[in-house]
């Protein structure tokens, strides 16, 4: 279900002893390509699998917060008034589930763009990193750089 680029795993080789979970590496890559609104098409020889449903502490409070932060940017990116309640309603249920992990299969598709796209942005942000520590002020300061960027019409 959530599918994971092979050539982060080794972009991320020399901090993966700090990471826990191979889902903190597409985390990293999901976030920045919500950030930066990049998803990017892998075939699946390009991926892996990492897991079904958002593992460990991803599974409450987080899992659904990724969700909300992936519907908010698809309807964004769709151009879908937010007034619009039946349109709304149905891009949401086009993209969600009922059932862990709450993605349909179109949803999921469109949530591992993100990540992949988001792979894509890390490289060009920043040099492998050699330091978690590093990794996580400097990912921090590009997050914030990037959504606090004006709003180019």
């Amino acid at each position: 279900m959530f599918m994971l680029r092979k050539e982060a795993e080794d972009w991320f080789k020399h901090i993966d002893d700090d990471i826990k979970l191979k889902f903190d590496m597409y985390y990293f890559c999901f976030i920045s390509g919500i950030a930066e609104k990049r998803k990017s098409n892998q075939s699946s020889t390009n991926t892996i699998e990492i897991v079904r449903d958002f593992p460990g502490p991803y599974k409450d409070g987080i899992g659904y917060r990724l969700i909300a932060l992936f519907l908010s940017r698809e309807l964004e990116q769709l151009g879908v008034d937010m007034k619009d309640k039946s349109n709304v309603r149905k891009v949401v249920t086009s993209l969600v589930s009922t059932s862990p992990p709450y993605l349909s299969e179109n949803g999921a598709k469109e949530f591992n763009k993100y990540a992949h796209g988001g792979y894509d942005v890390l490289t060009q942000w920043f040099e492998r990193p050699n330091s978690m520590e590093a990794f996580l002020i400097e990912f921090h300061k590009k997050i914030n750089e990037t959504l606090t960027r004006p709003v180019r019409r």
